[in-house]
């Protein structure tokens, strides 16, 4: 599975691998050792992340899961603003393998190729229209850092300042994507403690 590289996120965030000392520290602090329930043996072979907003089960306006038919994307949403087939030359990576297309509600981005499509960014500033869901929590234009600091408390405390694409400075918070350990993860983006923009993200 392969993932599109979104140019917002700082250089040293998309382009290098999460190997020093302090991304260490920062895994560890979320993240705990999986152990046999029946031996009591730890495996250490895999970590568990001790929070994590799970891919599988999140859904788009609660309604349909975050990679779906593309008929059924449009149904939800309505006609899109456009639709670009990118210069692959400028991806660095990409969910899917071939037919690589970029369908738009506003700012809000989605992958797709045949009839599937997948979540790759969704723009909450003067947007109320797409939300992202997974069970009670609601991902959209009214959640706060503090309302996500009581839910996520580990990943809000690893909180780093960011520099988008326009210039401006906010707020980035990774939550893991699933229980165990991956590369994949959720970036959400505060600007003023409000919620403005969430990608789904991997490295290259």
């Amino acid at each position: 599975m392969k993932r599109l590289l979104l140019l917002i996120l700082p250089l040293s965030l998309a382009c290098q691998p999460h190997s020093s000392t302090t991304d260490a520290n920062k895994i560890d602090s979320n993240t705990s050792t999986l152990t046999n329930t029946k031996t009591g043996e730890v495996d250490t072979s895999k970590k568990i992340n001790l929070e994590y907003l799970d891919w599988k089960l999140a859904t788009i306006n609660n309604q349909i899961p975050v990679f779906c038919k593309k008929a059924g994307l449009i149904e939800l949403l309505g006609r899109p603003d456009s639709l670009v087939t990118p210069n692959m030359n400028d991806i660095c990576v990409s969910f899917f393998e071939k037919d690589l297309k970029f369908l738009y509600y506003g700012e809000s981005q989605f992958e797709t190729s045949g009839d599937s499509a997948v979540i790759s960014s969704i723009h909450f500033d003067n947007n109320s229209k797409i939300k992202l869901n997974n069970g009670t929590l609601v991902l959209d234009n009214t959640m706060t850092l503090t309302k996500l600091a009581n839910l996520y408390p580990n990943a809000v405390q690893l909180k780093e300042e960011a520099t988008i694409d326009n210039g401006e400075k906010v707020i980035l918070v990774r939550i893991a994507c699933s229980k165990i350990l991956s590369d994949d993860s959720w970036v959400l983006l505060f600007k003023d403690g409000k919620l403005i923009r969430l990608d789904y993200w991997m490295p290259c």
